[in-house]
């Protein structure tokens, strides 16, 4: 009899005669029956390396797809397989292992259909298991905002893990079973060869819906009636054009959950920013964008990934809001007024006074003169005698002697009794007390002669009343005199430019500046062209204090933006000065600046929000890196790399058509539609049921088994 050819073995029911020869048979060696814990325990082994492995071989995945449309182009690289880090290598290198011990492992792709199909499923639903509890453990330790996006990824994937992890790891574990189940059943048949890793990731999706709906079918047909409600039009969400897009009731409530959620105060966030929306409308200004009108550090946080996606529309905002302010601040300003009008004024203003305190004054000087009464000054000497015999310090008895002699008649020792000589008597007596006379040291006896100037005063009232009257009219005449000599601000506005003066006021770090102001006006208020050229020096100065020098952020303006942080200072600190020198509906446009600039202050918030910008163009210059190491020709990658690019922007934009876009789109809008942001916040959100399972981890694993079957081809 002939030997068996190879691999195939002698089929028989006995041993064969030597007559019977001819009708020998050969057939192919069954595979013996696999022992149910062997296959079990192979399957939660290479379940565990799925989930492992499952970052790299995502990204290899994601790698081999933009090989593979590379070389659609013209390249000729070879797909990545059996990366380090991967599943396979994981399961390989485990495998050696355990064959290097002596042991059989059992090989899926020879398993009849049943076999694969408990394999699948027991290997898909320990990888959904081992990440779901590994979420859960994530989501127990507390959930919280992440700086970059792999972490923000994270946060979301163990959100229904959040205050109950029991029900979705039971319905993830049902759903890897389900997902195992689909894709042992499609690897089985003959669609495997048509449909390749995209069927697999289809099988594992479908298979993970029909295995956690089994596991909860009376949760699945209540959530099932509820999301046929959601799917339709909520009427009620603002639109600021027809051009918005109308959306559904699951979209505007998954919409409003999330922004709710990520405020600090929803309600709070809401009247803050509708406050400043009727203000803004209220004065014709331009409303800030929700985020950081809102005041809330959470939304603030959200708004600011936004700001990177979208970096131009918020910009042109800002800028809407800052030019507004800048236009307050700078309209203020006159270049038509003459500010030296206000010197002019402040040093002829004395004389002014003077003249008219001498017009209602002298007339009365006048009648007490012509009188004619007698006026007894010996009083008045035999105080200065008194006076003389208690003094000891020559400067006090020089001047009491020389007061003593100015009560005599000119060119006689004898008192003088008239109303005209004896007020002659007491302008010296005057001049000597205010340090104008001869001997600068009657100052010194400047107590002395106060009393006896007084004396002087009540005796000749007492013969000519006239007399006090004229003292009362002078007194009251000259008082607006004496700012002239007291006030250092209004002696350097008779000497210098008024925008220094007011450049000194304003340029310090002291508070209480509204007396300066104070003084100022005292001597410009009576006169409108000297008040409004002081006003055109505060102006200049305020717009030069507050604002910067970048002319070109304010579409090359002479005045550059207004500084928040300058103009709160200013406003801190000499808010009671200006009000000094503005009018009420002046003061009120510089108010609605500091409002106007206040949102702005917020973009210097610490909230930090990671940028999906930067790590997509990390994704990139890996994946370029890697097309670098297998061409070795740079100029070869960059056309490669230019050619992907290219393909990629021809895919259809599938990622519009789910539901967490159709969220961030309606997100996104509302930074810009204040009816919608205050619509967001406000909106009852009814508690929704936890999910039974986790979809995304579901999708991920699914898409991590179709990504591992590019790198086994």
């Amino acid at each position: 009899m002939p030997p068996p050819p190879p691999g195939f073995v002698l089929q028989q029911s006995a041993p064969p005669a030597a007559a019977d020869v001819a009708e020998v048979r050969w057939a192919t060696p069954t595979a013996p029956e696999p022992a149910p814990l062997q296959l079990g325990a192979q399957a939660v082994g290479r379940g565990v390396a799925d989930l492992i492995g499952l970052p790299v071989d995502l990204m290899t995945g994601a790698m081999n797809a933009g090989i593979s449309g590379a070389n659609l182009f013209g390249a000729d690289i070879p797909q990545i397989t059996e990366p380090v880090g991967g599943s396979d290598w994981i399961a390989n290198t485990v495998g050696s292992g355990v064959e290097a011990l002596g042991a059989d492992l059992i090989d899926p792709e020879q398993l009849g259909l049943g076999e694969r199909i408990l394999y699948e499923a027991s290997r898909f639903g320990t990888g959904a298991l081992g990440g779901a509890g590994g979420l859960a453990r994530r989501a127990a330790s507390g959930l919280r905002p992440a700086e970059t996006a792999i972490g923000q990824m994270i946060e979301r994937y163990a959100a229904p893990y959040a205050g109950g992890a029991s029900r979705p790891v039971i319905g993830d574990t049902a759903a890897g079973l389900g997902s195992g189940a689909a894709v042992g059943a499609y690897e089985g048949s003959d669609l495997d060869d048509t449909f390749g890793p995209l069927g697999t990731v289809g099988a594992a999706v479908l298979g993970g819906i029909g295995g956690s709906t089994l596991a909860d079918v009376p949760g699945t047909m209540r959530r099932g009636a509820e999301a046929a409600r959601g799917f339709t039009t909520d009427t009620s969400v603002p639109r600021q054009s027809i051009e918005d897009p109308t959306v559904s009731r699951r979209v505007a409530d998954h919409a409003a959950s999330f922004v709710q959620g990520r405020a600090t105060d929803p309600e709070a966030a809401a009247q803050r920013f509708g406050q400043r929306l009727n203000d803004a409308r209220a004065y014709g200004e331009p409303v800030p964008s929700a985020d950081i009108g809102s005041d809330d550090i959470g939304l603030i946080a959200l708004g600011r990934g936004a700001r990177h996606k979208d970096s131009v529309r918020f910009q042109e905002a800002d800028e809407r809001l800052a030019n507004a302010a800048q236009a307050n601040v700078v309209g203020l300003k006159d270049p038509a007024a003459d500010q030296s009008a206000a010197t002019r004024f402040a040093q002829d203003r004395p004389k002014q006074i003077a003249s008219e305190r001498d017009a209602a004054a002298l007339p009365l000087l006048q009648q007490a003169e012509a009188r004619g009464a007698v006026v007894d000054a010996a009083p008045i000497a035999q105080l200065i005698e008194q006076k003389l015999a208690t003094a000891k310090r020559p400067p006090v008895r020089a001047a009491l002697t020389e007061a003593r002699r100015m009560l005599n008649k000119v060119g006689s020792d004898e008192l003088d009794n008239t109303v005209a000589g004896l007020y002659e008597a007491r302008k010296a007596i005057n001049d000597v007390i205010e340090g104008r006379g001869e001997n600068p040291t009657g100052r010194f006896a400047q107590k002395e002669l106060i009393e006896v100037r007084k004396a002087l005063d009540e005796a000749i009232s007492a013969g000519a009343p006239e007399f006090r009257d004229y003292l009362d009219k002078f007194r009251s005449g000259s008082e607006p005199l004496d700012i002239f000599s007291d006030s250092a601000t209004v002696a350097r506005l008779l000497e210098d430019d008024p925008r220094n003066v007011a450049k000194r006021i304003f340029g310090g770090d002291t508070y209480g500046t509204e007396k300066q102001l104070e003084e100022i006006n005292k001597v410009l208020g009576s006169d409108p062209d000297a008040k409004r050229a002081w006003k055109a020096a505060v102006s200049e100065v305020l717009a030069d204090k507050v604002t910067g020098t970048n002319t070109a952020l304010t579409g090359g303006a002479p005045d550059g933006p207004v500084s928040i942080a300058k103009l709160q200072k200013v406003f801190k600190q000499h808010e009671k000065a200006l009000a000094e020198v503005y009018s009420p509906a002046e003061m009120n446009a510089l108010r609605r600046a500091h409002k106007m600039l206040e949102p702005l202050g917020n973009l210097r918030r610490t909230a930090v929000a990671g940028s999906p910008t930067e790590e997509n163009r990390q994704i990139a210059n890996s994946f370029e890196a890697a097309i670098l190491f297998y061409t070795n020709d740079a100029i070869k990658t960059g056309m490669i790399m230019k050619r992907i690019k290219t393909m990629m922007n021809l895919l259809p934009a599938t990622r519009d058509l789910t539901l967490e876009s159709k969220i961030g789109k309606l997100v996104n809008r509302m930074w810009f539609d204040p009816e919608l942001f205050q619509h967001l916040l406000t909106r009852p959100v009814a508690e929704m049921e936890k999910p039974s399972w986790n979809a995304k981890l579901n999708r991920l694993l699914a898409v991590g088994a179709g990504a591992r079957e590019t790198s086994e081809e």
